[in-house]
């Protein structure tokens, strides 16, 4: 009998010790994943954190290297519509002065300003000579208002070019 109780006792206390090894065995578990998880937890906002940063700043570096191309081109085509207008405008004035030209020389030879100096009296010659001066004259009156006329125009497409590019300049 002896023996039965204590045998039956030491069932009761096994049973009672394997409940309590039991809830000390998941506790400590829990409490293990808990920690595991904080810990990783901590590891995953570094990473994250990292990941964004790098993101972003492969965005900064493409985007202004797009704004640095498109500066690039924009310049380009600036400069191009400024040869092509430089190159209209003293197209221009070529074309004018060769017209003025040709229209004195005409005008020269209605009057006979070229072969009238062979058969003239002295007087005579110094009236044609002062028709022809007067002449030269209007003439270069007349070009010189058609180049100041063109002078403006180029006055104001420079500042018109130059305003364009300090606003664009500012914009970007």
């Amino acid at each position: 009998q002896k023996q039965y109780r204590g045998y039956t006792a030491r069932k009761n206390v096994n049973a009672a010790n394997s409940g309590a090894l039991l809830l000390q065995k998941n506790y400590r578990g829990y409490a293990t994943r808990k920690s595991v998880v904080a810990k990783n937890s901590s590891a995953l906002v570094v990473q994250k954190t990292y990941r964004g940063y790098v993101v972003r700043k492969d965005i900064g570096i493409k985007e202004n290297n797009t704004l640095i191309l498109q500066k690039i081109y924009r310049g380009y085509v600036v400069r191009r519509n400024v040869l092509l207008m430089h190159s209209t405008v003293l197209l221009l004035q070529k074309q004018y002065r060769g017209y003025a030209a040709r229209k004195n020389v005409a005008a020269m030879k209605r009057y006979g300003v070229y072969t009238a100096r062979r058969n003239v009296s002295g007087m005579h010659l110094n009236a044609l000579l002062l028709q022809k001066q007067y002449r030269g004259y209007t003439a270069r009156k007349n070009v010189n208002a058609a180049n100041s006329g063109a002078l403006l125009l180029q006055k104001n497409y420079r500042g018109y070019a130059t305003r364009k590019s300090i606003v664009a300049k500012n914009s970007s």
